[in-house]
């Protein structure tokens, strides 16, 4: 994953040169949408990858590994919505947005 990001990061900084009618223009590009599993989801994101220690390691519910030993059913347990994952996914976004945005160098 480590090629691709760079190459997302280049296309950011300094874009392609793309001849248009004859004209060579500079395009500049991002990555708006990122379709993953949590593995490489975590991995592009640079977060951790192992979910073993993770606090809620349910993806459709808040609860922690204790409460899944004992809430089996789901209207025993307290669901992601739609607002709190939209939350957490915009928070993603908007800390790579500013991790690329911000980086000084393509190859650190």
């Amino acid at each position: 994953m480590h090629p691709f990001v760079e190459d997302i990061k280049r296309l950011y900084s300094d874009g392609i040169v793309i001849s248009v009618a004859g004209v060579d223009r500079v395009f500049h590009g991002g990555l708006l949408a990122f379709l993953a599993d949590n593995l490489a989801a975590h991995l592009v994101g640079g977060f951790k990858e192992n979910f073993s220690f993770a606090l809620r390691i349910c993806r459709s519910c808040m609860n922690t590994r204790d409460q899944s030993q004992t809430c089996f059913l789901e209207r025993d347990c307290v669901l992601r919505t739609a607002e709190t994952m939209c939350f957490i996914r915009w928070s993603i976004v908007y800390s790579l947005f500013h991790l690329i945005r911000n980086q000084t160098t393509l190859y650190s």
